[in-house]
């Protein structure tokens, strides 16, 4: 349950940001121990998502990380290969 929950809350996300990836590529990972800016460690689970980032035929997807506290289920950041978005909401 908790993991369509994730997956749903990432889609809703990124729809009402109208942010462009993959539509099928939303797919939960796991509840793991998450290296925090502080360098802190702390439990949240990964939902992770596939993003088209050039029209080059090879090398042109990249995945992204979504990670949510593992109590309230709130989303926290997004990880890329080249970026970190801090969710405020």
């Amino acid at each position: 349950m908790v993991k369509q929950q994730l997956e749903k809350k990432l889609k809703d996300y990124l729809d009402n940001k109208k942010e462009v990836y993959y539509q099928d590529s939303i797919n939960y990972v796991s509840l793991r121990d998450t290296k925090q800016i502080d360098g802190s460690s702390k439990k949240m689970h990964i939902v992770s998502y596939m993003v088209s980032i050039s029209n080059l035929q090879y090398e042109s997807d990249a995945f992204y990380s979504a990670a949510f506290d593992e109590k309230t289920l709130k989303m926290e950041f997004i990880v890329g290969p080249q970026s970190f978005e801090k969710i405020e909401e």
